[in-house]
């Protein structure tokens, strides 16, 4: 069943994002929200794994509003699809599931 994935933590201090990233399936999506967000960064200890994630058919996604609001507005991964607070509401509403990574 499709789920939508939630990641609040940054990858340079929890594992949290890989350990997400070792279970989603391909007919699943991923949200990076407030610190989760550092792992759109190139430099992201998960940057690798999540290339290959977006491969396997993961649709990548960070908000745009915890990106900037953090500073975060360059060096990010071309396979992040950047999102407004209105367009994760919409993407909420299309999952049956969501699972939330804290």
């Amino acid at each position: 069943m499709p789920t939508l994935h939630t990641v609040n933590k940054s990858p340079f201090s929890q594992q949290t994002l890989s350990q997400c990233l070792e279970v989603i399936g391909c007919n699943h999506s991923l949200i990076l929200i407030e610190d989760g967000c550092y792992g759109a960064l190139k430099t992201s200890p998960a940057h690798m794994q999540l290339q290959k994630t977006v491969k396997n058919g993961v649709k990548i996604y960070a908000l745009k509003e915890d990106l900037r609001a953090r500073g975060l507005n360059s060096n990010l991964l071309e396979e992040m699809t950047l999102i407004s607070m209105n367009e994760m509401v919409e993407l909420c509403c299309q999952y049956r599931n969501i699972q939330s990574w804290y």
